[in-house]
């Protein structure tokens, strides 16, 4: 038998071969592209950036004609759990959508702060609780992707919570703040024992073994206090005090002390007048140009709400302190984060 070749018909088929090979070549790098698009990895922080309109918007979809859903102050830093093009995927006040990446600020090196977090472990579906704030540590407990976590102490990129009656440390790398929401503080004890409406003073005549002149500070009476020895003897001052501090400050530090134990002249500080914005329950405030203290009850939109002591003069406690977010900007001298 013998076979003949059409040559021509071969190169035709050859040279229309060649062509199908590169478009194969192409759609698969193409595909490529749009599976690494869409990137799941440990959070990495950004920092809202608007100078000009002070709002970043955060979309449902990654389009500028997508609707918008939040809008996100210029400065906050956010947790950047994926991203799409020029897109990330973040949290802000309980709602998750898109940021454009184009108008934030990566940070290099991640602050971590105490709140709300989610667990973040979409592909093993564990985030590990370690007995310590390191990955070497023995794991205590496996916590649920997406369970969401009170951190109350932050060591670097660990945070210390409390999941099934366990307590230990997880790695914020692998969860999502979930908005600035605090933990609950409860201020009931604290409301019985120093009463609205009643003085910060001392008691007249407290002694120690020495026979001096002490401050009581676990009491308040019905009487004024003054600096004209109203409440003590001649040449003292008749204000209470706690930890070196008197009146109004004295007071946050003696409420401060109340709800953690810790002196709240150790707790840690920020002088940034955009970390007003993240104040929460129990944290205390400075403010009016270094001319008064408090300890933050709540907040929202516009208020901020406080527990004082002096604020109208004679020292009198005031559980129902409000104050416009934007005055506290202004004239804020210092902050404490409850720990």
């Amino acid at each position: 038998m013998i076979i003949i070749f059409n040559l021509t018909n071969l190169k035709n088929r050859a040279s229309l071969a060649k062509p199908a090979r590169i478009t194969a070549f192409l759609l698969a790098i193409l595909l490529l592209a749009a599976l690494s698009s869409s990137i799941v990895s440990a959070a990495q922080q950004y920092r809202a950036y608007a100078p000009s309109s002070k709002i970043l918007n955060m979309r449902q979809e990654p389009s500028t004609n997508s609707a918008i859903i939040a809008q996100i102050p210029h400065d906050t830093v956010l947790n950047v759990t994926e991203t799409r093009g020029s897109w990330g995927r973040t949290s802000y006040n309980n709602r998750t959508g898109w940021i454009s990446l184009d108008h934030a600020v990566k940070v290099n090196n991640p602050v971590y702060t105490a709140g709300q977090y989610r667990a973040n472990a979409p592909v093993s579906g564990i985030l590990n609780l370690r007995q310590q704030a390191t990955a070497n540590s023995s794991v205590i407990a496996g916590i649920p992707h997406n369970t969401v976590l009170n951190v109350t102490a932050v060591s670097g990129a660990w945070g210390q919570t409390s999941y099934n009656g366990r307590t230990g440390w997880v790695s914020l790398e692998h969860a999502v703040r979930t908005g600035n929401i605090s933990v609950a503080v409860d201020f009931s004890a604290l409301r019985t024992k120093f009463p609205h409406g009643k003085y910060w003073t001392h008691t007249r005549g407290i002694k120690d073994t020495t026979g001096n002149t002490v401050s009581n500070s676990n009491t308040c009476t019905t009487k004024k206090g003054s600096h004209t020895n109203e409440n003590l003897t001649t040449g003292n001052c008749g204000c209470n005090s706690f930890n070196n501090a008197i009146q109004c400050m004295g007071f946050a530090f003696k409420i401060g002390h109340e709800l953690t134990g810790k002196h709240v002249r150790n707790w840690t500080r920020s002088t940034s007048k955009s970390d007003v914005d993240k104040l929460k329950a129990g944290d205390y405030i400075r403010w009016k140009n270094n001319g008064h203290s408090a300890i933050v009850l709540s907040k929202d939109s516009t208020y901020i709400y406080v527990v004082e002591c002096n604020a109208g003069g004679n020292n009198s406690i005031n559980w129902n302190g409000k104050y416009a977010i934007s005055s506290v900007k202004n004239t804020l001298t210092e902050i404490r984060w409850k720990p």
